[in-house]
């Protein structure tokens, strides 16, 4: 079973998935846990042709072909937003050949998969919602035995602890105030249109109950998905 955090800055996937990883290992649970990794800007449009090469030979094709025909689709408005989506499809990419290479009994992935369709589109609006439901029907057919873990917050909270945050993570704990507040609030909106459009396993989660509660909720939707 593949369980994909995703939700906006702020909300707690990184808290709640660790949390996760660690009630899971206890158990003795075979346990993989990946995150994002930030590509650097200057080699992401260089490594696309090597990638599709790479990937083929990997037997990832499809997946890299699908994220790259969406790409292809977006109006992406300057450079530095055409390398940020292309970092985000690298590692999308790269998140989906370590999971196709383990038999692990649960992959948690933190912002692997749904954040970064999000990263894609990061401050615009999605126009063409058939567009994300072809390449989420991919993402369904390639990532065998995929549930997103959907974690909601309220933006103001959100706001609230990235500006508390020690470490500046990404892109949204370099803004302020009224700008900040309003790119959570289209990052929700965005989340919102993909995860409808999504037809596959989901679970809700509320960021604000304690992490071991939330732990709770996930272990109680595996017990009673495995036993379907």
């Amino acid at each position: 079973m593949i369980l994909d955090f995703n939700g906006i800055p702020g909300c707690g996937k990184s808290t709640i998935s660790k949390e996760l990883v660690r009630y899971l290992s206890n158990l003795n649970y075979d346990v993989i846990f990946l995150q994002d990794k930030i590509v650097k800007l200057s080699k992401c449009k260089m490594l696309i042709p090597f990638m599709f090469l790479s990937e083929i030979f990997h037997g990832v094709g499809p997946v890299l072909s699908a994220y790259y025909g969406f790409y292809k689709s977006l109006p992406l408005k300057n450079r530095k937003t055409k390398h940020m989506t292309l970092a985000a499809i690298k590692n999308a990419v790269l998140a989906y050949r370590t999971i196709r290479k383990n038999r692990m009994s649960y992959i948690i992935t933190d912002q692997c998969i749904i954040q970064n369709i999000v990263s894609c589109f990061y401050d615009q609006t999605i126009k063409d919602e058939k567009k994300v439901e072809k390449l989420l029907n991919v993402i369904d057919t390639k990532f065998k035995g995929l549930v997103l873990v959907n974690i909601d917050i309220d933006i103001n909270i959100a706001q609230i602890r990235i500006k508390d945050r020690k470490t500046v993570g990404g892109r949204l704990d370099l803004l302020k105030g009224n700008q900040l507040h309003s790119m959570l609030l289209k990052q929700t909106d965005l989340f919102n249109i993909i995860r409808s459009v999504y037809k596959g396993k989901a679970i809700n989660i509320d960021s604000t109950t304690s992490p071991l509660l939330n732990v709770q909720k996930i272990i109680e939707y595996i017990n009673g998905d495995t036993k379907k």
